[in-house]
C-alpha cells in the first residue's frame, strides 16, 4: 500500500492526500551543510541518506504537511539550537503585548519559551510570566532571568501549575514543529482560562519565502507542516476555538534580494535551476516595492502570520 494511502491530513483528517514535492536524505544535509549547519545521523533519526521525505497535501482542505513519524528529537533540537542561536524579538512579540493590554491581560504562559526573549518584553509590560521550555540550557538562561520556568511536556501540566489558568497563552513558531496540532491547541487549551485568550504565531506558507522551495528549515525534522490563513482557520475549528484575530508581518523590501539570493544558494547546492534574472533587476524590484510602499497591500507575505483564539 503506498505510504500516502495510511497518512491522514493534520487538520481535517482526511486520507485524501496526493504528494507535492520531496527531497531525499542527503538533499537535507546537502541544504543544511550550505546553510552552515552540520548535523549528526543521530540527530536527523530515520532520516538517513537514501529516506524520502515526501511534503504531503490535503486534497480536501489543501493543508500541506509530512508523516509526523519525522518530528524532531530533542537530539535534533539541542544540536540544531547550539549552532543557531534563539531570536531576540520578533514582530509577533509585540503584536502580542499590544492585544494583552487591549484585553487587560495580567498573566501571560509562553510555550516554547527559549532563553526568555519574549518574557522578557512581557514583564517590562507589566504581565507576570511562566515559561515552558524542554531544551535544559535554554530554560536555565530564562530561570536565570527571573521567569518561572516549567521543563514538562504541555499535556504533562497541569492548570493547577499555571494559577489555574492562565489569561493568555502564546506559541510563537511551536505549532509546525508538532506532530498533531489540533490535539496540540487542545492541550494548549487546558491551561488557559475560561474567555482566555491562545495567539499563534507560524510561518506564513504565503510568504515570499514559499519562493524558497529548498530551505531546510521547511523540512523535517524541522518542520512536519506549513501553515495559510485558511489553515489557522481550520485549526482553531477543529479544536473548539474561536478564532478573533489574525494579523501577519509586512513583507519588507530591503528582504527581496536576500530571499533571492539564497534562493540561488539553495538550488545551485542541489544542481537546481536558479531564479534567472540579474542581480541589478532584483535590487530594482526592491527599490519599487520600497517605494510604493508595496509591505502595506501585500497581507500575509511576511515571515510569519498570527491568529487569536479564545476559550
Amino acid at each position: 500500500m503506498p505510504a500516502t494511502n495510511i497518512l491522514k491530513c493534520l487538520l481535517c483528517q482526511s486520507h485524501d492526500i496526493k504528494i507535492n514535492d520531496s527531497l531525499t536524505g542527503s538533499q537535507i544535509r546537502t541544504l543544511w551543510n550550505t546553510m552552515g549547519i552540520t548535523l549528526s545521523d543521530n540527530a536527523l533519526g530515520i532520516i538517513d541518506r537514501n529516506y524520502q521525505v515526501n511534503l504531503n497535501q490535503c486534497i480536501s482542505c489543501g493543508h500541506k504537511f509530512f508523516a509526523p513519524r519525522l518530528v524532531g528529537s530533542a537530539e535534533f533540537y539541542e544540536e540544531l539550537m547550539s549552532k543557531r542561536p534563539y531570536p531576540v524579538g520578533s514582530p509577533e512579540f509585540n503584536f502580542a503585548i499590544t492585544y494583552a493590554k487591549s484585553r487587560n491581560v495580567k498573566n501571560v504562559v509562553d510555550v516554547g519559551c527559549g532563553e526568555g526573549a519574549f518574557l522578557d518584553l512581557a514583564r517590562s509590560a507589566g504581565l507576570e510570566t511562566i515559561g515552558v521550555e524542554l531544551n535544559r540550557h535554554a530554560a536555565l538562561v530564562a530561570a536565570s532571568r527571573g521567569h518561572r520556568i516549567i521543563d514538562k511536556q504541555l499535556n504533562e501540566i497541569q492548570p493547577s501549575e499555571v494559577g489555574g489558568g492562565a489569561d493568555m497563552l502564546t506559541l510563537f513558531q511551536v505549532v509546525e514543529h508538532v506532530p498533531s496540532p489540533v490535539e496540540f491547541i487542545k492541550e494548549s487549551a487546558m491551561l488557559v482560562r475560561s474567555g482566555g485568550f491562545i495567539v499563534v504565531a507560524v510561518p506564513s506558507h504565503r510568504r515570499i519565502l514559499s519562493l524558497l522551495r529548498y530551505d531546510p528549515a521547511d523540512w523535517p525534522p524541522h518542520h512536519i507542516s506549513r501553515w495559510r490563513p485558511i489553515d489557522l482557520k481550520r485549526l482553531a475549528l477543529e479544536a473548539g476555538l474561536k478564532q478573533i484575530h489574525a494579523s501577519a508581518d509586512l513583507m519588507v523590501g530591503r528582504a527581496i534580494p536576500s530571499f533571492y539570493n539564497l534562493h540561488n544558494k539553495l538550488a545551485k547546492s542541489l544542481g537546481k535551476p536558479q531564479i534567472p534574472v540579474s542581480d541589478s533587476l532584483i535590487e530594482l524590484v526592491s527599490f519599487v516595492y520600497r517605494a510604493l510602499k508595496c509591505k502595506y497591500y501585500l497581507p500575509c507575505h511576511g515571515s510569519s502570520i498570527y491568529a487569536i483564539y479564545q476559550k
